[in-house]
């Protein structure tokens, strides 16, 4: 048997023979019956896949026989429950982190948020001071509010 180009050169993209393709469906498909990777035959004789012998450094057993697919489906399972419980606490992990990150961050908007009022405070006591020592007129003209109004028309104003 000869090799096509495509096996030849892999890594090339080869568009096929001249004049396109004649079957119609634009892509080569797969044969059917034929497993990917090494091969061995079967207890019936047929050509079947060949069982990877580990599984994350896990051996697992070769047989064919009931007991040993029993054992390798229980190994299977019990590596696949330890990641999904690995990655559950991961991922619990993550999301503890998130929420000490956002305390922080709340905590500091906290504290600034106490600062602005206690400034916005000192700052209102100092309009009341000097209410108290204008007369109303002179008051109203240097601030543009009328005391009448309070701080409320002052604090509402951009």
């Amino acid at each position: 048997r000869r090799p096509s180009p495509t096996e030849l050169l892999p890594a090339l993209s080869w568009p096929g023979p001249p004049g396109g393709d004649k079957t119609g469906k634009g892509k080569r498909r797969k044969k059917r019956g034929k497993p990917d990777g090494p091969v061995a035959r079967g207890p019936s004789g047929r050509k079947v896949r060949e069982v990877a012998p580990t599984l994350h450094g896990v051996e697992l057993p070769t047989g064919t026989d009931p007991e040993s697919r029993r054992q390798r489906c229980l190994l299977r399972n019990r590596i696949t429950a330890q990641a999904s419980r690995d990655r559950k606490r991961m991922a619990i992990q993550e999301a503890r982190r998130a929420r000490d990150e956002r305390e922080v961050e709340i905590e500091a908007l906290r504290r600034t948020l106490r600062d602005e009022n206690e400034r916005l405070m000192s700052l209102e006591s100092m309009i009341d001071l000097v209410r108290q020592s204008m007369t109303q007129e002179q008051f109203t003209r240097v601030t543009g509010m009328s005391t009448a109004t309070g701080m409320a028309a002052a604090t509402a104003a951009p």
